[in-house]
């Protein structure tokens, strides 16, 4: 777990920079976006959570640490933590806790990619509007 979530989303990272940038900027002022997937683990660990915890706080710091890095070169780079499940089709029939669509997490995604660079969002959490907290 944490292998894939710190060095596998490093070498993506780098290679994904690299490529942005090749690009021109924009008419929004940008190279290129870069959203990192985290989870509520990336803020805080849990009783069963140590190995998915400590992967993804290193995403999280890492999409951070290149957030401040390239956005000087006009890369947008953002943590959307994921704060709850996604309604699939397997996981309606599971059960009937609110869930996040995948519809509404694009869309959030999109508002990212589109956002000025005047006004960029690092961190962004997406979490069902009846949670129960």
């Amino acid at each position: 777990m944490t292998q894939m979530n710190i060095e596998g989303t490093f070498v993506f990272s780098k290679n994904v920079i690299q490529a942005f940038q090749a690009n021109q900027v924009d008419e929004k002022g940008k190279r290129g976006s870069l959203i990192f997937m985290g989870a509520t683990a990336s803020v805080r660990g849990n009783v069963t959570t140590s190995a998915f915890s400590a992967g993804k706080h290193a995403l999280r710091v890492l999409s951070q640490s290149l957030a401040k890095e390239f956005g000087k070169q006009n890369m947008h780079v953002s943590h959307a933590i994921i704060d709850g499940g996604i309604l699939t089709n397997s996981s309606r029939e599971r059960h009937n806790d609110p869930e996040l669509s995948p519809d509404g997490i694009a869309e959030s995604y999109l508002h990212l990619i589109k956002q000025p660079h005047s006004a960029w969002t690092w961190k962004l959490d997406l979490c069902p509007a009846h949670e129960q907290w």
